[in-house]
């Protein structure tokens, strides 16, 4: 959910990023790549002043992921066997 992105956002990822960037002696500038799942919230992009928020187009993320494609074809097989299966003649 929204809530439940925000929360990890601000409370999580924020102090994890600084965390890393000071102990690693690098500056706090982040780019946080997201798909666009719908617990994403939007005005995500400019909730603080050193994360730049972008957002991966819509179903991009199964043409980057093979591992997905796999299993995407898979289901539609199998749903289309078993729709084949359930139909009467």
């Amino acid at each position: 959910t929204t809530a439940l992105f925000e929360n990890w956002f601000l409370n999580c990822f924020i102090l994890q990023a600084r965390y890393y960037c000071r102990k690693n002696n690098i500056p706090f500038m982040i780019l946080l790549i997201l798909n666009n799942a719908p617990g994403y919230p939007q005005h995500n992009r400019n909730i603080h002043s050193d994360v730049k928020v972008i957002y991966l187009q819509l179903n991009i993320i199964t043409l980057i992921q093979p591992m997905d494609q796999g299993a995407i074809a898979a289901f539609k097989d199998t749903f289309a066997q078993a729709v084949e299966t359930t139909e009467c003649d």
